[in-house]
């Protein structure tokens, strides 16, 4: 459902980038109802079939019907716009790249709390008091 709705407001972007009118015509039908939503479809699908594909793909694809009538509308609308694969060559081109994952491992290593085990020697050596130090305080002097 997220990547719908991500995908959607990627499409709706470029079409209003590439079409300033399309941000009236989606506002219009998304906030219709009844006979007026149908016709606001109508318009958007007259808007899109007039357009270069990759925005009126882009267009048809951020619309939703909420009637029966305004759907069929939208989704013979996207038949006739192209073949399938014109269709989804030209949303795909809206999409952005993918992100390049780092070969790197990010993750940190935990510290155990109960032992020194984790901690570098360095820091060990330099927390831990010299031997003759111990010995000195552990038996008072003159005894």
């Amino acid at each position: 459902m997220e990547a719908r709705r991500t995908s959607r407001k990627t499409q709706d972007r470029r079409a209003s980038s590439e079409y300033p009118e399309a941000k009236r015509l989606l506002g219009a039908l998304a906030n219709s109802r009844g006979h007026r939503h149908e016709e606001n479809a109508a318009k958007l699908v007259k808007a899109a079939l007039e357009l270069p594909l990759p925005v009126g793909a882009a267009l048809l694809a951020s619309a939703e019907g909420y009637t029966p009538r305004a759907t069929k509308l939208l989704d013979e609308a996207r038949e006739k716009l192209g073949t399938i694969h014109e269709v989804a060559l030209a949303l795909a081109e809206n999409l952005p790249a993918p992100k390049q994952s780092s070969n790197r491992n990010r993750r940190r290593r935990r510290r155990n709390k109960r032992s020194g085990a984790a901690k570098p020697a360095e820091t060990q050596a330099a927390e831990a008091p010299p031997a003759t130090e111990t010995a000195a305080k552990a038996s008072p002097p003159g005894e």
